[in-house]
């Protein structure tokens, strides 16, 4: 049996089919917008939203100079002084370091040339390079350099009985009478504790910042601290003794 053919059925039931079509495309792309939108403000976030807290630290490495030549005013490195500068540059050799600090001691810029020029780093003495400067003077401005670098970055330090210790307590570790070996700590702030042992010893110092009011940045390096204990971003230490010893026989330590 045939059937009939209507005029008019026909179209309208090719437009009820194209009415059908638009809106599903509609819901379609309306559905694909708003989860793109989602995933764009999921990654944004809020406005007010705190960045990311960052835990990359400083590591800093700081060494006692060398045995000096007490003879010459300039105190410059005797042999054992440079046995013991390349030692120390061969303990290092693979630490990528991005700066290096010395104090003003010609013996302590010397004790850390090596290790510097096998990284192509110039040394930056502090608070000035006049030799005849206090070894004292010097601990505040290392400091401060050291507080002002980026996260990330590592540094070497040459310094001095008088200066090394106060440094270390500046960049968050505590000074603890009788501190031990494996104590994180030091046990005073000048020479008058410093013993054999130290002077054969480079300190490895993790620094996360000095948290300032509420620790939600640090003043010194940008790094936010959100609602975090500080003592989650204390600052880290670690003692690394070369084979090669510091040797001092019959000098004081300077």
């Amino acid at each position: 049996m045939r059937v009939a053919y209507v005029p008019g059925v026909a179209s309208a039931a090719v437009s009820s089919t194209i009415t059908r079509s638009v809106r599903v495309a509609a819901i379609a792309v309306s559905l694909v917008l708003a989860f793109a939108l989602q995933v764009t403000v999921s990654r944004i976030g809020p406005a007010e939203a705190a960045p990311p807290i960052s835990r990359q630290p400083v590591v800093v490495y700081i060494v006692e100079h060398g045995e000096p030549v007490i003879t010459d005013p300039a105190l410059p490195l005797s042999d054992n002084g440079i046995r013991w500068a390349k030692g120390v540059a061969d303990t290092l050799r693979d630490v990528p370091f991005t700066n290096a600090f010395a104090s003003s001691a010609l013996r302590s810029k010397q004790t850390i040339s090596y290790t510097a020029a096998d990284h192509g780093l110039q040394i930056v003495q502090l608070p000035n390079g006049d030799p005849s400067t206090p070894s004292v003077a010097a601990a505040a401005p290392i400091a401060q350099a050291l507080e002002s670098l980026r996260p990330g970055s590592v540094a070497l330090v040459g310094g001095n009985t008088e200066n090394i210790y106060r440094i270390m307590n500046t960049l968050g570790i505590p000074v603890v009478a009788g501190c031990g070996e494996n104590q994180r700590c030091v046990p005073c702030l000048d020479k008058t504790c410093f013993t054999a042992a130290a002077l054969s010893t480079i300190w490895r110092l993790t620094y996360y910042g000095t948290p300032v009011s509420g620790f939600g940045s640090s003043a010194a390096n940008g790094l936010n601290f959100g609602s975090l204990s500080p003592d989650q971003f204390q600052t880290g230490l670690q003692r690394i003794h070369p084979a090669v010893k510091n040797d001092w026989p019959s000098i004081p330590m300077q």
